[in-house]
């Protein structure tokens, strides 16, 4: 009897730690327009984003991270409300994007107390989803883009002007890349929310190979893409607990819906990561990257121009559609922009930039909005009149809007006059002929 007794202590012992662990999540939870059964809530779609909301999905997991921490609250969710709380340890791991186990629910959702979980879990894997295409994608692509730069330097130059930074390129052709994705709501909430990694890029320093200007933008390239793939998985660690810092997420969570309180809760606010199973999440991240390595091209293309001498030139003096030439010229509100430059100095005559050049432009390769690209010029030179402007890297907009000076050629405004000196005549671009 005695020996029963000091048995069953002793198991009672070591089970302990386990039950404690076990130990369901107290239900402090608020529901929203529905009656907070298992039943009711369990009828809600996880297809749709206001689930997240209605269902107390996102109250619960706020709540969640805020009183248990954010250290491995994945792993805590998951043993602590799946099955009553009764599964002793968890093998989810959604910090790790290439062998981690992010599954989504096995168990039914009226399993899950509460059973809003089962929506957090739904969104949990979707969002791991999004980040590991989004890290295939990017190993792919530095394999692609560095075999595209060759022929961006034979068609438009060598883009190796002092300072240019491959990442604020990175970040703001992304950004904009997953902006216009946000077009189909279904996907562009989750988009938004994972592009805003490539914001923080700005701040990272710019590799250079000074030897060989030709490789350098392969160099800056490589590093570009490998610190944007690495920077992926920071975020995945950060998103699921795999550190006590949240302030990543802080930086690059678009505006949150509910009145979340922690990092994590805003990240997944207004359910962006309830997105039904029929979408193709591989295909969607591809047609995302696609749209960002083109505008990381026509970056390029635009910076290699502004390394040759190649400025904008607004024509006064044309001041109707018919005298706005040559090719690549626009006539945009009653003004005629060009890209010019001066052949030798100040004193020399302005070339146009050669016909053939300008058709590439806006080809099925690099594929620029050349209207864009005018405006987006002239809104740096009008923010930055005394020198060259530098583009914005975090907070970038989210609305498919270039960023500030994506585009930072420099703009000039006047008319050309041609001045007779006393050994030499030259072009000029001047307010007024004298």
């Amino acid at each position: 009897m005695y020996s029963s007794l000091k048995l069953s202590v002793s198991i009672l012992g070591l089970l302990a730690p386990l039950l404690a662990n076990s130990k369901p999540v107290p239900q402090d939870v608020r529901v929203i327009g529905v009656s907070g059964s298992a039943e009711a809530v369990c009828a809600l779609s996880a297809a749709d984003s206001n689930t997240w909301d209605n269902s107390g999905a996102s109250a619960f997991l706020d709540n969640f991270v805020r009183d248990q921490g954010v250290r491995n609250w994945a792993n805590n969710l998951d043993q602590r409300t799946t099955a009553g709380g009764t599964i002793a340890d968890s093998n989810l791991d959604c910090t790790d994007l290439r062998t981690g186990n992010c599954r989504s629910p096995n168990v039914l959702c009226t399993q899950f107390t509460p059973p809003s979980v089962s929506f957090i879990r739904n969104a949990m894997f979707t969002c791991h989803s999004l980040l590991r295409a989004y890290q295939e994608e990017l190993q792919d692509a530095i394999i692609n883009e560095i075999l595209m730069a060759g022929g961006l330097v034979s068609d438009f130059g060598q883009p190796a002007e002092a300072g240019y930074s491959i990442f604020g390129v990175l970040a703001g052709a992304f950004t904009v890349a997953a902006a216009a994705g946000a077009a189909n709501p279904i996907i562009g909430g989750g988009l938004t929310a994972v592009a805003g990694i490539f914001g923080i890029l700005g701040s990272f320093p710019d590799s250079t190979d000074s030897d060989n200007l030709r490789n350098d933008i392969d160099a800056r390239l490589a590093q570009a893409f490998l610190a944007s793939r690495d920077q992926v998985s920071n975020l995945a660690q950060t998103i699921f607990g795999g550190t006590d810092d949240t302030s990543l997420l802080a930086r690059i969570s678009p505006p949150a819906r509910n009145a979340e309180v922690t990092d994590v809760g805003r990240f997944f606010s207004g359910g962006r990561f309830l997105i039904p199973a029929t979408v193709n999440l591989d295909m969607e991240v591809r047609a995302n990257a696609d749209r960002g390595i083109r505008l990381v091209r026509q970056a390029l293309v635009i910076r290699a121009l502004k390394s040759r001498g190649f400025f904008v030139w607004i024509d006064t003096a044309a001041t109707t559609f018919e005298a706005c030439t040559p090719t690549g010229s626009r006539f945009i509100n009653g003004r005629c922009y060009k890209i010019v430059k001066f052949a030798d100095s100040l004193q020399s005559r302005l070339e146009d930039i050669p016909v053939d050049t300008a058709l590439k432009l806006d080809n099925e390769v690099y594929g620029i909005n050349v209207e864009g690209f005018y405006t987006n010029a002239e809104a740096c030179q009008n923010a930055f009149p005394n020198g060259d402007g530098q583009a914005q890297f975090e907070g970038l907009p989210l609305d498919g809007n270039l960023p500030q000076c994506f585009f930072n050629m420099r703009v000039r405004t006047g008319m050309r006059c041609i001045l007779c000196q006393i050994n030499s005549c030259g072009e000029f671009i001047l307010d007024r002929c004298p």
